[in-house]
């Protein structure tokens, strides 16, 4: 049974965490594809191949890869989420800066109408 676990890391250490995530993830692509190295030279011996033996480590390797599928898939999703919070925090950035330099245009504005009406 697969279970969904959660935990929390500082913004910044995603993509290390994730890497994490990953690096296990292709250990375990190398032991899948170690197993099936070891069916394609059981099977290629032809009619004295141990074909029982075969089927199940093909049904192990599928199982694995379902796992694997599940963490990549996870993996993909908790950087599509950082992207987005990255995205956020750009367009925040953004519209502050906007707003400051709206701020100080405004200012100004304000000041030379204060000095023209010293003026006249």
């Amino acid at each position: 049974m697969i279970v969904k676990l959660t935990y929390s890391a500082e913004l910044d250490e995603i993509p290390s965490e994730v890497s994490k995530i990953v690096l296990g993830t292709s250990s375990d692509m190398k032991d899948v594809m170690q197993e099936l190295n070891k069916v394609v030279k059981e099977l290629s011996i032809g009619k004295d191949a141990d074909v029982p033996t075969a089927l199940s480590k093909i049904r192990f390797a599928l199982k694995s890869v379902e796992k694997l599928d599940v963490k990549l898939k996870d993996c993909q999703s908790i950087l599509d989420g950082y992207l987005g919070v990255l995205q956020q925090e750009k367009e925040k950035e953004k519209n502050q800066t906007e707003n400051a330099a709206s701020k100080v245009k405004q200012k100004e504005e304000e000041s030379k109408g204060t000095v023209r009406k010293k003026a006249g």
